[in-house]
C-alpha cells in the first residue's frame, strides 16, 4: 500500500475523470481524495491499480507455401500463407492483405483446424487463397495481428508471380549423317530446342513423325533435346 503525498501525486483535478498517461509498460498503482473548497480532504478511496501493456503480437515463421514443384504461383494457383502468432495477453485478430493476389483487402486467418489450416489451436495461423491477377514479379501482402489489448503488429511479406509463358529460342534439327535435311522411315532424328534458363520441363508434338503428341526433351545445359 502506499499514501498520497507530494511525491505520488499524479495530478490534481476539478472533473471527476482523469486520464493518466503513463511512460512504460507496468502495473500502476492509484488512489483518490477529494477536497472541498476551504481545503479539507477526506480519505483516501481503496487503491486501485491498471496494467498498462503496449507489446503487439509476435509474428514468427511466416510461410507462402506455392503449388507443389513451384517456387513461384500464377493465376488460378491455390497458395498457402502460415504464420505463427503469440502474445501473452491472448491473440485477438489475425488478417491478411491480399489486394496484390486478387484484390481482397481484408481476409480472415485461421488457427481452428479449417480452411487449410492443420492443427487447431497451436498458433500458427492460416489463410488459403486463389491467384486472380496476371502481372509478374514480386508483389507485397501484410499480415495484421492484434491482441486483447488491441495493440497492433504489422509486417509485410513477398510473395512471387509468374504469369509470364518461357522463352523459346531457336531450334535445331540433325539428321543421319549424308542424308542432308532428309529422313526415312525407321531413321533416328535428333531435335534440340534452345530455351531460357525458367524452363522447367519441355514437351515435343511429334505425332506426325512418330505417333507420339507429347514426347519429353532431356535438359542439356542449355538446350533440351529429343530423339525420333
Amino acid at each position: 500500500g502506499f499514501f498520497i503525498s507530494s511525491g505520488t501525486l499524479v495530478a490534481n483535478t476539478t472533473l471527476t475523470t482523469f486520464n493518466d498517461t503513463p511512460g512504460t509498460d507496468d502495473n500502476y498503482y492509484y488512489r483518490i481524495t477529494a477536497l472541498d473548497n476551504v481545503g479539507n480532504e477526506g480519505s483516501a478511496s481503496p487503491e486501485n491499480n491498471s496494467q498498462v501493456n503496449t507489446n503487439a503480437p509476435s509474428i514468427l515463421n511466416v510461410n507462402v507455401q506455392y503449388p507443389f514443384g513451384q517456387t513461384s504461383t500464377k493465376t488460378n494457383n491455390i497458395i498457402k500463407v502460415t504464420a505463427q502468432i503469440t502474445d501473452p495477453e491472448g491473440v485477438q485478430t489475425v488478417r491478411i492483405n491480399l489486394t496484390n493476389i486478387n484484390g481482397s483487402t481484408d481476409v480472415p486467418m485461421v488457427d481452428d483446424g479449417t480452411s487449410g489450416d492443420i492443427v487447431s489451436g497451436d498458433g500458427i495461423y492460416t489463410v488459403q487463397t486463389i491467384v486472380t491477377v496476371l502481372t509478374t514479379g514480386t508483389v507485397q501482402s501484410e499480415i495484421n495481428a492484434t491482441d486483447n489489448n488491441n495493440n497492433l503488429r504489422t509486417i509485410s511479406l513477398p510473395i512471387t508471380l509468374d504469369n509470364t509463358a518461357p522463352s523459346l529460342g531457336s531450334i535445331t534439327v540433325r539428321y543421319p549423317n549424308g542424308q542432308g535435311s532428309q529422313a526415312k522411315e525407321g531413321d533416328t532424328v535428333l531435335l534440340y530446342a534452345s530455351l531460357g534458363s525458367d524452363v522447367m520441363n519441355a514437351w515435343m508434338d511429334c505425332g506426325n513423325l512418330s505417333g507420339n503428341n507429347n514426347v519429353t526433351m532431356t535438359n542439356n545445359g542449355d538446350r533440351k533435346s529429343t530423339r525420333l
